[in-house]
């Protein structure tokens, strides 16, 4: 089936991802003119970047950094891709920004795209992609998953905003939502997994940084939790991380938030918008109602502590994850070094 872009549905994907990340964009049809642009001032205009995505085998064009300056302001970094249907280029997707961020923000661009042009199309690939996840997908093996499995959890934050044509667009949440738990859902706690937090992390800080607001995320771990699998086995020391993942689930209560399983005992529990004392704030409720919470497995009464480490961005800062997330371990090992069941920030 042959696809053919329209004004609305580019309109519609460029509104929505200038609105969700302040970069500006644009959509190209299948002959290099921009049917839709976030500024409102080059429909119409032929554009190269475009026609060369179209009229030659590469799949995208890219202005670095350096052609950008070359160019005394008259184009900006970012970058330009294919925007494909069973094999068929029929337009392009523009995106301005620094290379590093914008580059899967415009593959997802392009497939929503796609999504918003068949609804019947995109069930198929799902229900096809999920049925090799099914089968192959180790939890543990993050690293091995295609890009287009990486964007899942995009694409179900990305859905509730489309408006499909028919009234079957119920199953298509169920599929994502049922993939999204297979890519990003820990097995044990029921909780997001590692994998989530590298895919989900980076796009709340630049959302954080863009909005000119402060992201925190904490770090928790169970104190002593090699005392819990040696006494007790471990099958109730599984049964306690799932108890306390619950227990920290049931602190969050603000729209945005989330928690993930970081590894082991270890929990990370990102806060957008939260400053650092409203970070805090949360973590001594997580540490109080960790302490006072009872766990019974049988005959066994297990209590235990948890300590915590905190850590905040600046408003209109870029912080790298890796380098925001050491921080946070950092204040962790702090509150382990002076007594365990303690808030160091």
């Amino acid at each position: 089936m042959v696809y053919k872009l329209n004004d609305f549905i580019a309109q519609k994907i460029v509104n929505f991802i200038h609105k969700k990340s302040g970069f500006e964009v644009i959509v190209c049809d299948n002959n290099g003119t921009i049917i839709a642009d976030s500024a409102q001032a080059r429909i119409g205009q032929q554009h190269k970047g475009s026609m060369k995505i179209l009229t030659t085998n590469c799949d995208s064009v890219a202005i670095t950094p350096l052609e950008a300056d070359a160019s005394g302001g008259r184009i900006k970094e970012g970058l330009n891709v294919a925007i494909e249907a069973d094999g068929v280029k029929i337009g392009t997707f523009g995106i301005a920004g620094k290379l590093e961020i914008i580059h899967p923000v415009a593959k997802i661009a392009a497939g929503m795209v796609i999504m918003m042009l068949s609804d019947e199309e995109l069930k198929d690939n799902i229900r096809s992609q999920l049925q090799a996840l099914s089968t192959s997908v180790d939890p543990d093996a993050s690293d091995q998953l295609s890009n287009r499995e990486i964007v899942i959890e995009l694409l179900k934050s990305t859905t509730d905003s489309i408006n499909f044509t028919n009234e079957n667009h119920a199953e298509i949440y169920q599929m994502i939502e049922s993939m999204n738990n297979l890519v990003f859902k820990d097995t044990l706690t029921g909780i997001y997994n590692r994998h989530y937090i590298y895919r989900k992390l980076p796009i709340d800080i630049i959302s954080a940084s863009l909005s000119e607001q402060s992201l925190s995320i904490i770090i928790s771990d169970i104190d002593f939790f090699k005392k819990v699998n040696d006494t007790y086995g471990h099958l109730v020391g599984d049964y306690t991380l799932k108890s306390f993942a619950d227990t920290l689930s049931g602190c969050i209560k603000r729209e945005g938030d989330w928690i993930s399983r970081y590894g082991g005992e270890e929990f990370l529990i990102c806060l957008p918008g939260a400053g650092v004392e409203k970070a805090i704030e949360i973590a001594e409720h997580m540490r109080r109602t960790a302490e006072n919470n009872v766990i019974l497995y049988g005959k066994n009464i297990i209590k235990i502590t948890a300590s915590f480490g905190v850590c905040s961005t600046k408003p209109a800062t870029n912080e790298s994850v890796v380098n925001l997330i050491a921080r946070a371990d950092n204040k962790l090992y702090k509150a382990k070094n002076k007594g365990r069941n303690r808030v160091e920030s």
